[in-house]
């Protein structure tokens, strides 16, 4: 049966559509024995993501007490305003790093202003700008008093 023998009639009654089913084959089988989709993959030990190894259980004790803390600060401890304002309007000259005893580092700022007749103090001050916002505690470990 052809498509020019077929009536609307037929068509209706899904004689065409019965064709092209028949003509559809099956799925081909795997190639050389690939796994199929039932198959699970057993687990190796130590193998594989960290992000997908199971969690571990940690046992639950009772939260120790928690510890004295002691928030006076240390009678050595030097003033970060002072610090502050040092690094702030005299830090190309190092007066900062002084103040907190870094004298390496004050007199490396110190030389970079005076030995460059104040065209690298631009500089020298970014440096002392950022020792500012980053040095929270002296030559000697105290942290400072605010």
């Amino acid at each position: 049966m052809s498509g020019a023998d077929l009536t609307t009639a037929e068509f209706a009654r899904g004689v065409q559509t019965q064709s092209i089913r028949a003509a559809r084959s099956a799925p081909p089988p795997p190639v050389n024995g690939a796994a199929t989709a039932t198959q699970a993959v057993s687990p190796q030990a130590n193998a594989g993501s960290v992000l997908f190894r199971p969690t571990p259980v940690i046992a639950s004790y009772p939260a120790p007490a928690p510890a004295y803390v002691d928030f006076t600060p240390h009678p050595d401890a030097k003033d970060k305003n002072r610090f502050i304002l040092l690094g702030a309007f005299l830090g190309m000259l190092g007066a900062h790093s002084f103040y907190a005893g870094y004298k390496r580092k004050a007199f490396i700022q110190l030389g970079i202003t005076v030995l460059t007749l104040g065209f690298a103090s631009p500089m020298a001050w970014v440096w002392a700008i950022i020792d500012v916002f980053t040095i929270e505690e002296d030559s000697n470990g105290i942290k400072f008093r605010s």
